[in-house]
Protein backbone atom coordinates (compact mmCIF):
# COMPACT_ATOMS: atom_id res chain seq x y z
CA UNK A 1 0.00 0.00 0.00
CA UNK A 2 2.67 2.53 0.85
CA UNK A 3 4.63 1.90 -2.30
CA UNK A 4 1.93 2.11 -4.13
CA UNK A 5 0.81 5.47 -2.85
CA UNK A 6 4.70 6.82 -3.43
CA UNK A 7 4.41 5.74 -6.66
CA UNK A 8 0.77 7.12 -7.44
CA UNK A 9 2.47 10.69 -6.14
CA UNK A 10 5.94 10.29 -8.70
CA UNK A 11 8.04 9.98 -5.11
CA UNK A 12 11.02 7.58 -6.12
CA UNK A 13 11.81 4.63 -3.20
CA UNK A 14 14.52 2.84 -5.32
CA UNK A 15 16.70 2.93 -2.47
CA UNK A 16 13.98 2.37 0.32
CA UNK A 17 14.60 -0.61 2.96
CA UNK A 18 11.85 -2.91 2.65
CA UNK A 19 11.62 -5.37 5.62
CA UNK A 20 9.71 -8.45 5.00
CA UNK A 21 6.93 -9.31 7.58
CA UNK A 22 7.68 -5.67 9.39
CA UNK A 23 5.48 -3.20 10.56
CA UNK A 24 5.18 0.53 9.48
CA UNK A 25 6.71 2.63 11.70
CA UNK A 26 3.94 5.11 13.33
CA UNK A 27 3.69 8.89 14.62
CA UNK A 28 1.21 10.17 15.82
CA UNK A 29 1.15 14.40 16.51
CA UNK A 30 -1.04 15.75 19.09
CA UNK A 31 -1.98 19.63 19.37
CA UNK A 32 -3.01 21.73 21.80
CA UNK A 33 -5.69 23.85 20.69
CA UNK A 34 -5.47 26.12 23.44
CA UNK A 35 -1.81 27.06 23.36
CA UNK A 36 -0.18 25.64 20.25
CA UNK A 37 1.87 23.09 21.36
CA UNK A 38 2.65 19.46 19.95
CA UNK A 39 3.53 16.44 21.05
CA UNK A 40 5.04 13.35 18.47
CA UNK A 41 4.48 10.05 20.05
CA UNK A 42 6.59 7.65 17.59
CA UNK A 43 6.64 3.80 17.49
CA UNK A 44 9.03 1.50 15.54
CA UNK A 45 9.60 -2.01 15.78
CA UNK A 46 12.87 -2.09 12.92
CA UNK A 47 16.17 -2.96 13.43
CA UNK A 48 18.75 0.29 12.86
CA UNK A 49 19.94 0.67 9.57
CA UNK A 50 23.02 -0.54 9.29
CA UNK A 51 26.14 0.18 6.98
CA UNK A 52 25.66 -2.86 4.24
CA UNK A 53 22.08 -1.97 4.28
CA UNK A 54 23.46 1.58 2.04
CA UNK A 55 25.11 -0.93 -0.52
CA UNK A 56 24.05 0.34 -4.01
CA UNK A 57 23.04 4.06 -3.12
CA UNK A 58 24.49 6.65 -5.29
CA UNK A 59 24.83 9.35 -2.77
CA UNK A 60 26.53 11.76 -5.53
CA UNK A 61 22.58 12.25 -6.69
CA UNK A 62 21.36 13.66 -3.58
CA UNK A 63 21.80 17.25 -2.20
CA UNK A 64 20.25 16.48 1.17
CA UNK A 65 20.95 13.37 3.35
CA UNK A 66 19.37 13.29 7.18
CA UNK A 67 20.42 10.17 9.56
CA UNK A 68 19.34 9.40 12.75
CA UNK A 69 22.00 9.26 15.71
CA UNK A 70 20.50 5.81 17.02
CA UNK A 71 22.80 3.68 15.48
CA UNK A 72 25.96 5.75 15.97
CA UNK A 73 28.83 3.57 14.85
CA UNK A 74 26.77 2.72 11.85
CA UNK A 75 25.66 6.57 10.89
CA UNK A 76 29.62 7.49 11.36
CA UNK A 77 30.57 4.46 8.96
CA UNK A 78 28.33 5.59 6.21
CA UNK A 79 29.53 9.55 6.87
CA UNK A 80 32.96 8.68 6.37
CA UNK A 81 31.71 6.67 3.13
CA UNK A 82 29.77 9.98 1.95
CA UNK A 83 32.84 12.39 2.69
CA UNK A 84 35.36 10.65 0.88
CA UNK A 85 32.89 9.84 -2.32
CA UNK A 86 32.80 14.01 -1.92
CA UNK A 87 35.99 14.76 -1.45
CA UNK A 88 38.40 12.12 -2.79
CA UNK A 89 42.14 12.02 -2.51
Amino acid sequence: MITSDLDRYAVSHQYAKIVPNSKSPVSYVTCNLANGSRTIVHYRDLREFEFNDAHGIEWQEFDWIHFEGRAVNETLRLLKQIRALNNPP
